[in-house]
């Protein structure tokens, strides 16, 4: 899809040059938590809560008997089951952490009755996912997965909004990236390894740590004088992940198309963040779209600077569709038309990637009964209703 010479990317630029790519930015998202977790520890983490959220998902018994557990031990939780690790719903993909994070006392008296009341290879694999998260380390770096995972979770649910538009997408994920590099201290790492401590003493975990050699060849270069549990954690899980997280955010969320986006400078809160001249320059490529002359562009710009000048910074419109509906706009028709086409450069693809799941409500026998037109027509009922049609 992406490819530069033979992807689709390449096909449509071959018809339209203007045309802009633009990778999801969910799946970007997706992409950077899903390399971030190749550091071993964060890794089997993960591996533990997906085995545990699948062997009780998958049983309807199962379900029920973990259902009564959570009634006995975590009331004050909304839900009453856990959600299973989805690749590509990404709101779910994070709260499946935060939720099974919620319920892990839940979790561990569901495994000890069936420890008690199951045999065979059921009892075997119970016993190895029991002690498994009856461990420190996994405490801990599920700790450390829900701390960055509250950073992300409200980019994910706010990267699918569709009235979204690239550049407050942009500054969503400056901010995220602030606010984990700014978490990459002790003091962050302190508390988080306090809730684990707590959570150990609940369970009666010992707070311990992996042994360290001398001569070290393939694990990570953890100085021995590192023996105490907190600064073992800290210099082999928590920093290499927020590192592995960050780095991966900038290399993915790496800003692209840079003379296009400074369009951006045409919204009333970033007039005086982008050069006039840089946005002229991006306004160039579009000289032919403009409805006036690209002089007269120049004029509407002047006035439009002055206009927002005097303007309290609370009443600026911050995107391009709020300025876009503004009652003044056909006095400036050149900026009004870089503004829609600054709106119509996508952020994500996740909000439409639902929209076939309509398909099932109009898939069935008169299916088979029916032309191509027909069935275009349901669908279309079906998915915009708001439509009103008059036959």
């Amino acid at each position: 899809m992406s490819g530069k010479f033979k992807g689709t990317q390449a096909y449509i630029l071959k018809h339209q040059p203007l045309a802009t790519y633009v990778h999801c930015y969910s799946h970007c998202l997706n992409l950077v938590l899903v390399k971030a977790c190749s550091v071993q520890p964060i890794r089997n983490t993960i591996g533990i809560v997906e085995e545990v959220t699948n062997f009780i998902m998958d049983s309807p018994k199962r379900i029920e008997i973990f259902k009564n557990e959570n009634i006995k031990h975590c009331p004050n939780v909304n839900s009453d089951i856990l959600l299973k690790l989805r690749k590509t719903r990404w709101v779910e993909h994070h709260e499946a952490f935060i939720r099974f994070n919620q319920m892990l006392p839940a979790i561990v008296s569901f495994l000890e009755y069936m420890i008690e009341n199951s045999d065979g290879q059921i009892l075997t694999k119970v016993n190895g996912l029991y002690n498994s998260i009856l461990r420190f380390d996994f405490l801990l770096t599920l700790q450390i997965i829900i701390n960055t995972m509250s950073c992300t979770l409200p980019l994910s649910r706010k990267l699918q909004s569709p009235t979204f538009d690239i550049s407050e997408a942009q500054s969503l994920i400056l901010s995220a990236l602030t606010v984990l590099t700014n978490q990459r201290n002790e003091n962050d790492f302190k508390d988080i390894f306090k809730k684990s401590e707590d959570m150990a003493n609940k369970f009666n975990i010992e707070v311990n740590i992996s042994r360290i050699a001398n001569k070290q060849r393939n694990c990570l270069n953890i100085s021995s004088e590192s023996n105490t549990p907190e600064s073992y954690y800290r210099i082999s899980v928590y920093y290499p992940y927020l590192d592995s997280l960050l780095s991966e955010i900038k290399y993915r969320f790496e800003t692209k198309n840079t003379n296009i986006l400074n369009l951006k400078g045409f919204i009333p809160k970033y007039c005086n963040t982008i050069e006039v001249s840089k946005m002229l320059d991006a306004a160039l490529l579009f000289t032919t779209d403009l409805p006036g002359t690209f002089d007269e562009l120049e004029g509407e710009l002047k006035t439009w600077h002055v206009i927002w000048k005097e303007k309290p910074e609370d009443e600026l419109p911050s995107t391009a569709l709020e300025t876009i509906f503004l009652p003044f706009m056909d006095f400036y028709p050149n900026i009004k038309r870089l503004l829609l086409i600054f709106a119509t450069i996508p952020v994500t693809t996740c909000t439409s990637e639902r929209s076939f799941s309509s398909l099932k409500r109009i898939k069935t026998y008169l299916r088979s009964t029916m032309g191509e037109n027909r069935l275009n027509g349901l669908a279309l009922l079906n998915i915009h209703p708001e439509i009103i049609l008059n036959p």
